[in-house]
């Protein structure tokens, strides 16, 4: 678990200028420990002697590394003689009831164990222009975004929410004719992406009574048309994919259909071997499995990546 705090110290009279060297030497060499995540100093506007230095460390490891550094030492002896009173004061945070917290990128982000409370709060209090809110799952290949949707959706309970992938607009095998093609499949540029902006146009009028949408059968390694029938009455449609945030011709629009967007993220070790695991459990050799896992998905997963910074909020998988 993340260690947040916050030290605080007065300079007295006269001492601002050393200080402010020391600080920033400290800052410099704090930033480069592996387990700091954050560590911003700050001075009151009302009185810039005053000093508040937020900090966040990856872990209870990451905090003693940080302790036990000599720099730290130094840093601590020299402020000892500079500052008034009994020197700084420490004041430890844990995240708000809702665990959002905001990452080193500006991002919010949210650690999830085993709990989806949070999630369906926040699904539940989304505005709904027309009646409905879509919401895009994205992330890498096995991140477990389709298991969280569906959880999600489970949740919710069936009268509120109802969850289309995009899955069901991968090519079908009789299109992909180029055997490079399929030895790539689920690469961007064997989806249907037209096909799915325009069910999300379609998701989001609510013209229909029922909007059909297609699946994807694991077993057939084919997509399956007008699998998923959507009730106008629905609220919460959740879609999940790897490329909803990608700034590709034809895929950037997808962001403006969506009123969220979510990046999922996992250990990568885990990630990896999920996918293997799936390729064997629909008939792919160890070997090939691991193959495709480690070469072609993982292709697509440092694609899928940089769309990270475009997500409304990060979910770690803890």
């Amino acid at each position: 678990m993340r260690k947040t705090l916050y030290a605080e110290f007065t300079v007295k009279q006269g001492c601002e200028h050393r200080v402010a060297e020391l600080m920033r030497e400290l800052t410099r060499q704090v930033r480069q420990e592996r387990g700091n995540v954050l560590f911003s100093p700050y001075v009151r506007e009302a009185n810039p002697r005053e000093y508040v230095v937020f900090e966040i460390y990856g872990d209870e490891e990451a905090f003693r590394t940080h302790i036990t550094a000599d720099y730290g030492a130094r840093f601590n002896a020299a402020l000892a003689d500079l500052v008034e009173g009994e020197g700084s004061a420490l004041t430890w945070l844990r995240p708000a009831d809702n665990g959002i917290m905001i990452d080193e990128a500006g991002q919010e982000t949210l650690t999830v164990v085993d709990d989806l409370t949070v999630l369906c709060q926040r699904l539940r209090s989304l505005p709904k222009p027309g009646g409905r809110v879509l919401v895009g799952i994205t992330g890498a290949p096995g991140a477990g975004k389709s298991t969280i949707a569906e959880d999600l959706a489970a949740e919710l309970g069936k009268e509120t929410a109802i969850v289309v992938p995009m899955d069901g607009f991968h090519l079908p095998t009789a299109v992909l004719s180029d055997p490079g093609q399929m030895q790539r499949r689920g690469a961007i540029d064997t989806f249907d992406v037209d096909g799915y902006l325009h069910l999300l146009q379609r998701l989001r009028d609510r013209r229909e009574a029922v909007t059909y949408a297609p699946g994807f059968g694991r077993d057939i390694e084919e997509p399956i048309a007008a699998l998923i029938p959507v009730p106008r009455e629905i609220p919460v449609v959740i879609t999940e994919g790897n490329y909803l945030l990608s700034t590709e011709p034809g895929w950037k629009n997808i962001r403006t259909l969506l009123d969220e967007s979510w990046f999922l993220e996992a250990d990568d070790t885990v990630r990896v071997q999920r996918l293997a695991a799936r390729h064997v459990q629909f008939g792919k050799s160890v070997p090939a499995a691991q193959a495709m896992a480690e070469g072609s998905d993982e292709h697509n997963a440092r694609q899928v990546l940089r769309s990270r910074p475009a997500a409304d909020l990060v979910i770690r998988l803890a």
